[in-house]
Order: C-alpha cells, then sequence, then structure tokens
C-alpha cells in the first residue's frame, strides 16, 4: 500500500467526525469498516488534536523528550529544575498516553513535529 496526503476535504472529514464522534470511535470505525490508509490518517488526527492541546512549555519538552534528549539536558536548555522537568514529562506522557520516551520519538517522527 502506499501512503498518500490526505485532501483538505479529508482532513476536513476527519476532523468533524473525531470532533462529532471522538476520535476512539473514529479509528475503531474506520479500522473496521475503511481502509487502513483512513484509520492511519484518523490516527495521526488525533495525535496532531493532543498535540495541539498541550501548553506550550509541554510541547517544547514533548519535542525535547522525542529527541530524544536526557532529563539533565531538557532542564539545561529549558532553565528548569530536574524535578520540574520530570513533572511535566509525566504531564505530556499523561495527556499524550505514551508509555516510553521511544513512543515519544516515534510520535515526534510520525508527526514531524519541529521546535
Amino acid at each position: 500500500m502506499t501512503t498518500r496526503e490526505l485532501t483538505s476535504v479529508e482532513r476536513l472529514l476527519l476532523s468533524v467526525m473525531v470532533a462529532e464522534c471522538g476520535a476512539d470511535a473514529v479509528v475503531k470505525a474506520a479500522s473496521s469498516h475503511v481502509s487502513a490508509e483512513l484509520a492511519e490518517a484518523a490516527k495521526r488526527v488525533t495525535l496532531a488534536s493532543r498535540v495541539d492541546a498541550l501548553t506550550a512549555r509541554e510541547r517544547q519538552t514533548l519535542l525535547m523528550y522525542g529527541a530524544p534528549s536526557c532529563y539533565k539536558r531538557i532542564a539545561t536548555a529549558q532553565g528548569l529544575s530536574l524535578d520540574t522537568v520530570r513533572s511535566n514529562v509525566a504531564r505530556v506522557r499523561a495527556k499524550m498516553s505514551l508509555r516510553s520516551q521511544s513512543e515519544a520519538v516515534r510520535l515526534v517522527q510520525q508527526l514531524g513535529l519541529r521546535a
């Protein structure tokens, strides 16, 4: 299967579906009734909307955590204490449903996030 960019109409349709039905319902429906391509697009839209819901500090933390950077490097770059960085990373992981740093790395790469 080849991967292609979604058209603006497809992106709009997915956004409306996520808003009306919830992300999980859209992913489930797309997985079982529509092509795998649409299911993957729905996942990307869901993840992108979660990233959009992060605060600026949380987004910066996600980008560095997904670089990957160690907590000490993140703390130095952001001018924060290690405890604050640990707290920020925990909040980002919870909001993004990430179980590990490697998942954060994949997420940042998958969505093409840049600082």
